[in-house]
């Protein structure tokens, strides 16, 4: 088995029915035989189950945190498919990896609750060493939990412990992936509060598509971050509408619009508080219409295809002049890392109940940005 690269994302588990599979039709349960794994988490999950299908949706963040809640108090080992609450029940896991490592036979079960309120039951099984993996995918169907695939395969990568995370991946052929190709699970807890600001301040821009918080700056200097990319990331939460606002098409066949100049800085300045001139100089602003010229990033240059890494928040200060200082860790489950990125980021809250960010400070790296970040065109390219 191999012990080095492992990775994740349970945003890979969101192509749960892809892959090849066995049905679980001929695993029918006998007479007298313990209830299916199913019929143990649909028993537990219904209430919940109906109360958001009925009101908000199965989509609810509150919703899977109460069923990691729920399935604990049943004994499973479960956590949730982002890591955004503490796993359950985490000593049989941390018993299993130790066994693992010292070569012991023995046996785990686990499960992950799924964004899409569904569910996976992972089974493992580790003989002198090596671990084998059976994974059933569980969803709602016509208001019954139903397994709908199950697949076999033996661990290629198995990292424990790294950061607090247990890594392990199923082998493809090169160029090919799939569901179980990179799953990151944090076995270790997190501060309540961590989890928090990381929620409220880090999460919301993460890794992806923008450079927040993979360079260094201060409100005394921008200039390092890339402000179409912040525009491009939040102008869809204002009312504000650019399809009327089309005005070319740059050579790569791309849309470009020109903002109304308040518009563009209402929408950069809400989180970053930088000058209008420091602005306007760092984007193609038009001084004869008073917009900045706007193209949106393409398949030409949306970056490479590697999952960005997320970001976790594992510690804090409450300055006294009222700002607040989170050390953050980026996990990057395709290089099973649990700090691939480490930095500092300050937030100044604000009376009105929002906040500006103040400065970024990257600590250490052990990353290739390029790897998912790719830079816009240089201004006026």
């Amino acid at each position: 088995m191999k012990k080095g690269k492992m990775a994740i994302g349970f945003l890979g588990l969101a192509a749960l029915l892809a892959g090849c599979f066995y049905s679980p039709g001929e695993q029918k349960k006998a007479v007298n035989e313990e209830p299916l794994i199913e019929e143990k988490i649909e028993k537990a999950c219904r209430d919940i189950y109906e109360y958001y299908e009925e009101s908000r949706g199965m989509e609810s963040f509150e919703r899977i945190g109460e069923t990691v809640k729920k399935l604990g108090e049943e004994g499973w080992p479960v956590v949730d498919q982002g890591n955004q609450f503490n796993m359950e029940n985490p000593a049989p896991v941390k018993a299993f990896c130790e066994k693992v490592e010292k070569k012991k036979d023995g046996g785990l079960d686990m499960i992950i609750a799924l964004n899409n309120g569904g569910f996976v039951r992972f089974s493992f099984v580790t003989t002198e060493g090596r671990v084998e993996v059976t994974a059933d995918s569980l969803a709602w169907e016509d208001g019954s939990l139903n397994v709908m695939y199950t697949e076999a395969f033996p661990a290629y990568e198995w990292v424990y412990p790294e950061n607090g995370y247990l890594f392990f991946g199923k082998q493809y052929m090169a160029g090919f992936s799939g569901p179980y190709s990179h799953v990151a699970v944090r076995v270790e807890p997190l501060d309540a509060v961590c989890r928090e600001l990381n929620r409220t301040y880090i999460l919301p821009w993460g890794y992806g598509s923008n450079n927040v918080f993979i360079t260094d700056w201060s409100e005394h200097d921008y200039r390092a971050l890339d402000f179409y990319d912040i525009f491009e990331k939040r102008y869809n939460r204002y009312p504000l509408d650019i399809s009327g606002m089309l005005t070319a098409e740059a050579e790569d066949g791309s849309a470009v619009y020109q903002i109304p100049e308040r518009d563009f800085e209402q929408v950069v300045t809400e989180y970053f508080p930088v000058d209008s001139q420091e602005l306007k100089a760092d984007t193609d602003y038009v001084q004869a219409s008073s917009a900045y010229e706007f193209r949106p990033r393409s398949l030409y240059d949306s970056g490479p295809g590697a999952e960005a890494p997320y970001p976790e928040v594992v510690a804090y200060e409450m300055r006294e002049d009222g700002t607040i200082e989170m050390t953050v860790n980026a996990v990057w489950p395709e290089q099973n890392q649990g700090a691939a990125l480490s930095h500092r980021t300050v937030v100044r809250p604000l009376s009105n109940g929002s906040f500006q960010y103040i400065e970024n400070q990257v600590i250490s790296s052990g990353y290739h940005a390029a790897e998912w970040y790719k830079p816009r065109p240089a201004k006026g390219e």
